[in-house]
């Protein structure tokens, strides 16, 4: 009896590894989940865009950036009639993730964001957000 309960587990294990690996090439849900720190952004269009903190940026098609050729630079403070207020660079946001996860700090009573995206797309900086 406690071969056949051994070789199930081994069995039930197997069907998890398996189901995770279909469910890493169907949904772009790789390791990098498991093993960064990852700040999950909501566009006003309910686009979700995940930064992680090696600088890769995941787009809401599943798309995984390299880290390299497109990466998360940090956030801008917005500031009325489209001026930039503080920059606060990947390390300070990952080394207070709390902070920024927490929807009341990320958005106006308006519903608007309070920052901008800046990432740099192969040399340029870029900000952008909605």
């Amino acid at each position: 009896m406690e071969d056949y309960e051994k070789n199930l587990n081994t069995i039930k294990s197997g069907l998890n590894e398996a189901l995770l690996g279909l469910a890493e090439l169907r949904y772009g849900l790789g390791r990098e989940d498991k093993e960064f720190k990852k700040l999950v952004w909501t566009t006003n269009r309910n686009e979700f865009y995940t930064f992680y903190e090696t600088g890769q940026i995941k787009k809401p098609d599943g798309y995984l950036s390299d880290g390299k050729s497109w990466e998360f630079v940090g956030l801008l403070e917005r500031k009325p009639f489209g001026h930039g207020g503080v920059f606060i660079g990947r390390k300070q946001i990952f080394e207070n993730l709390d902070f920024y996860r927490d929807n009341k700090n990320m958005k106006y009573k308006n519903g608007k964001n309070k920052y901008i995206v800046v990432d740099d797309d192969h040399g340029t900086y870029r900000n952008w957000g909605d």
